[in-house]
């Protein structure tokens, strides 16, 4: 054993706690990109799109690494946490940067082409309107 900081522990377990504490602060850490991409009415641009890919596509390679060569849960559930934020950052700068383009562009196709919008009336609007209850 090797003495650190007053403690007597294994090189490898203060390794282990250093990556266990910086993985897991690493879901927290995406926080404010998801927030400034979710509140960004510019369609997000300022995020990159190809860089939190591959970030992704990283923390995928990571998890399968931990599940069927490593064969740790423990990975696999950090791996897991890391994969989903970025994904889901990565699904919210597409989703935000395709209405962006629509709100650009105006009305759809169909409305500019003079095709009338259908619109079915919900039965607690046609109640109301009849006034009934």
């Amino acid at each position: 054993m090797t003495e650190i900081t007053g403690l007597s522990m294994p090189w490898h377990d203060v390794i282990t706690w250093m990556f266990v504490l910086a993985n897991g602060g690493r879901i927290v850490a995406y926080l404010p990109q998801i927030m400034s991409a979710w509140y960004c009415p510019s369609g997000a641009k300022s995020v990159s799109i190809l860089t939190w890919s591959y970030f992704a596509f990283a923390h995928l390679t990571a998890l399968l690494y931990a599940l069927f060569v490593l064969h740790d849960s423990r990975s696999v559930w950090m791996f897991s946490g890391n994969l989903g934020a970025t994904a889901c950052l990565v699904g919210l700068l597409l989703w935000k940067r395709q209405r962006y383009r629509q709100s650009l562009l105006g009305p759809r196709r169909d409305e500019r082409a003079g095709v009338a919008k259908i619109e079915m009336p919900s039965l607690l609007s046609t109640s109301i309107n009849r006034g009934t209850s």
